[in-house]
């Protein structure tokens, strides 16, 4: 009995000893941290400054464990956090006729509700099942935890061997300054669903067998039906275009693999082509009604911009952010609206983009992926182009960047 008990726990320490070197290990223990902070209704939710608002600065709020809150970041707990907690007054009812006349909750806000395109918001699934308080406190750390995975599968991606890099860059793309200062669904979902659906597709264009190419084309399904319906284009068409080439340069610089492995990818292809198509139809044709309306208001409304004129200004100062991040900070730079406005990533690129043209023309055999580096690198000029190069109107159509 004891040679078999010994046997078995070798056996589990093995196992153990394996999984902690695996590429699950990172998200795993990502997942039981979550976990935790949300059993304990631990957020970061910035709804304290109501604590302020009734009892004064100057006055303790027990519930308050670090920093403090962001009466800037009202969009999170004057809004979203509000709808998503009085949603529960309502059963999750689609509309919330406690609002003026009724706002359907499943279209302009990231409310929790019944309705079936709920089934496409993971992060709000937990308020059917659990108290509250709980479920609030999982939805806020989901949007991190979706995040930091999708940007370390990504890493993964390109350089497959690097677990510690990629879980490294991972956390540090969650704590930059732009994550933090606009830490909401409509802002974090766009960037998690493009970086989920080109690891997704990746795996899909090197499936050995039609039924884990059907198998990836359902998932990769399921994530674009999800990128579709956080229904707020301004986040979503710059990420989807990232995504769109990325994935071109990918395939040119893998077309020997994948050309030849069409007949086996293909039918994946189909399948989420065809399954996103059809399932978001199912989820908003019954709601075109409540989107015209939605389209014709002040806000978010149908808002058709112009190419340049950008502030180079404010573009440029994404290297200052973190000296922005107080009231007292942020006000004593005149461009600067707020700390949100002048929260960015670190842009290195502005340094990188000449190096990155000269050695990719220099040495472009020696470049692994070289195709999706010249993608990336056309796509920023675009973008670029459109934030300072007036009457390109032709170009916003065409990406629908206007």
């Amino acid at each position: 009995m004891k040679d078999m008990s010994a046997g078995r726990t070798m056996k589990l320490r093995e196992h153990l000893i394996g999984f902690s070197k695996g590429i699950w290990f990172f998200p795993a223990v990502l997942l039981g941290i979550v976990l935790i902070l949300s059993a304990l209704q631990v957020s970061g939710s910035s709804i304290g400054v109501y604590h302020e608002l009734f009892y004064g600065e100057s006055s303790k709020d027990d519930d308050l464990l670090l920093n403090k809150p962001r009466s800037v970041r009202s969009d999170e707990w004057l809004v979203t956090t509000q709808l998503s907690l009085a949603q529960k007054r309502t059963d999750f009812a689609p509309l919330n006729t406690n609002i003026g006349d009724g706002i359907d909750m499943s279209l302009l806000v990231d409310a929790p509700t019944s309705d079936p395109i709920q089934l496409f918001k993971p992060h709000n699934l937990a308020f059917f099942v659990l108290p509250v308080g709980i479920a609030f406190a999982l939805k806020w750390w989901l949007l991190a935890y979706f995040l930091v995975v999708a940007v370390y599968f990504f890493v993964l991606v390109l350089l497959p061997e690097r677990k510690l890099l990629a879980a490294l860059l991972a956390l540090s793309f969650l704590a930059s300054p732009f994550i933090g200062w606009w830490y909401q669904y409509i802002t974090l979902a766009p960037i998690y669903y493009a970086l989920f659906a080109i690891v997704v597709v990746t795996k899909l264009l090197h499936s050995r067998s039609r039924r884990s190419s059907l198998a990836w084309g359902a998932l990769l399904a399921y994530i674009g039906v999800s990128f579709v319906l956080v229904l707020y284009p301004p986040f979503q068409i710059p990420c989807a275009l990232f995504a769109l080439a990325f994935l071109a340069g990918y395939v040119a610089d893998h077309w020997k693999e994948v050309g030849t492995n069409l007949k086996v990818s293909l039918p994946g292809i189909g399948v989420a082509g065809g399954l996103i198509v059809l399932l978001a139809a199912v989820c908003l044709v019954p709601k075109l009604g409540a989107i015209e309306t939605i389209g014709s208001t002040a806000y978010p409304g149908n808002r058709i911009t112009s190419s340049g004129g950008f502030n180079a200004t404010l573009f440029f100062a994404s290297n200052t952010s973190p000296l922005a991040q107080s009231n007292s900070r942020a006000g004593a730079f005149s461009w600067l609206p707020n700390q949100s406005e002048g929260s960015n990533f670190l842009l290195v690129f502005t340094l990188a983009l000449p190096a990155l043209a000269f050695l990719a023309a220099r040495y472009r055999k020696r470049i692994p992926n070289f195709w999706t580096v010249m993608a990336l690198l056309s796509l920023t000029l675009v973008f670029l182009a459109w934030l300072f190069v007036p009457s390109m109107d032709l170009l916003g159509k065409l990406t629908l960047l206007d």
